[in-house]
């Protein structure tokens, strides 16, 4: 994914947060201001029937006291004169008189019947001694009694009232139909104003958490656009030093090519020229050998002769070690086993060789290290630590080409290194592999042995 589409994504990513969070403010204010207002309005709603009905028993209640008033005992026609009085209070649309056993007694052509919920309010009424009157909503979970007035039509709710004697006991119960619309127009007022104060108190949160909210996202955009900055600053840093490591480890690698053309030079040039010269006067001094006059000079001519002999055996051994054979069309393979054969005609150390799957297009500076690395080993085994077994293994791991040669030799104290002296082929060894991003280490105990490693990666780092 380009940086194109990642912050396409992320514009769209942003947007989609946004969205979500003004529609879920949205919902939330609805839900609350709902709530609150669907709850205000239920309280409110209580209390205003539960108080008008308080009242309305009150005016009930008067109204007895004035008919029953120096009276003993209540009479039918008690109960009669108290009926017709209800006609005379404001809110009554109608009422009814019912015995203490629920039976209508006034009017006395009244055909009206309680239904089961009623009965169950007026006998609970009835057995309870601190209440006086009961409001009856038996349809408060419909849409109606929420909206009040459909239609136009007032709400009137039925009241039970206790009718109570001069000696304080209920001689009959009254069904007051009455209209609650003052007590339900003040419900209503209030759960508006509810309704408009917790809406203005959510718009005005919401407001404020929606400024905070992109305040937020406007500082989180001003410190990715900082990031993003560093991070193109740093891409930038990191190609070029990319760049310039492939560069190196290019040079180096040609480094070591030109290096093994000056070096296959000199020894062209030592076979071609001292090599010859010496030669040359080997074979003069063996031809003077056979003439009487050599004769004279006796131990000093061969002397002098062995010496020249030992020089031409030296330089030619040095003009051979110098120049590599053509290693650009072997594989590594090839190219180890090569070497162990090379140095096999002047070493009698057994070489025990170990390779795992070897990739054939490895670069030739890799073959040449490589080369070099078992090379330089083999000679050191031979010359230095006298060994007479040596295990070579060569294999790749995680793009990374890795050769150990190990040997039973005398050993030395790594300390040596430092001093040159002997072992200063192992360290231009060292730093001709870590010139091509190699490493090299060398672990050795004395009367054990040493054991080599190199390891080169193989990855493209273009």
């Amino acid at each position: 994914m380009n940086d194109t589409i990642l912050n396409k994504v992320v514009d769209n990513s942003k947007n989609s947060l946004t969205t979500r969070f003004v529609v879920t403010g949205i919902i939330m204010i609805i839900i609350i201001v709902s709530s609150m207002t669907l709850c205000g309005y239920y309280v409110l709603r209580s209390s205003g029937v539960e108080t008008e009905g308080h009242r309305i028993g009150v005016k009930v209640s008067e109204v007895v006291g004035m008919v029953s008033d120096n009276a003993d005992k209540i009479e039918d026609h008690h109960v009669l004169r108290i009926g017709e009085s209800f006609k005379h209070l404001n809110g009554i649309e109608s009422a009814t008189i019912f015995t203490p056993n629920l039976e209508p007694f006034w009017p006395k052509d009244s055909t009206a019947f309680l239904s089961i919920a009623e009965k169950r309010v007026a006998l609970a009424l009835l057995s309870d001694p601190n209440l006086d009157e009961q409001v009856v909503d038996l349809n408060f979970n419909s849409l109606s009694t929420w909206v009040d007035r459909p239609l136009g039509r007032t709400k009137v709710l039925p009241v039970f009232i206790k009718l109570k004697g001069p000696d304080n006991k209920v001689f009959s119960i009254a069904r007051i139909d009455y209209n609650f619309e003052g007590a339900l127009n003040y419900a209503r007022f209030f759960g508006l104003r509810v309704l408009v104060f917790t809406s203005l108190c959510s718009i005005i949160l919401f407001l404020a958490l929606y400024y905070t909210f992109r305040r937020g996202i406007k500082t989180i955009e001003q410190q990715e656009k900082k990031l993003n900055h560093q991070i193109s600053r740093l891409s930038n840093l990191l190609s070029i030093n990319k760049l310039m490591q492939q560069s190196m480890k290019t040079a180096s690698a040609r480094a070591v090519e030109l290096n093994e053309q000056f070096l296959r030079r000199v020894g062209a040039d030592l076979h071609d020229g001292p090599a010859q010269m010496i030669g040359f006067a080997v074979m003069r001094l063996h031809q003077v050998s056979k003439q009487e006059a050599a004769k004279m000079f006796g131990q000093e001519f061969h002397a002098v002769k062995e010496a020249l002999d030992s020089s031409l055996e030296e330089i030619r051994g040095i003009s051979s070690g110098l120049v590599l054979p053509e290693l650009e069309k072997l594989s590594i393979e090839e190219c180890l086993r090569k070497v162990v054969t090379l140095n096999g005609a002047k070493s009698n150390a057994e070489v025990a060789q170990y390779y795992q799957e070897l990739p054939r297009d490895i670069p030739l500076p890799v073959k040449i290290c490589a080369y070099r690395f078992i090379q330089e080993g083999l000679n050191n085994a031979h010359r230095h630590g006298g060994a007479k077994k040596c295990r070579l293994s060569a294999y790749v791991k995680n793009q990374e080409l890795i050769i150990s040669l190990k040997d039973n030799g005398i050993g030395f104290r790594k300390s040596k290194l430092k001093e040159g002296g002997a072992h200063l082929g192992l360290v231009g060894l060292k730093d001709r592999i870590e010139s091509i991003g190699g490493s090299f280490s060398i672990n050795s105990e004395l009367g054990v042995g040493t054991a080599l490693k190199l390891a080169i990666s193989l990855a493209d780092d273009a």
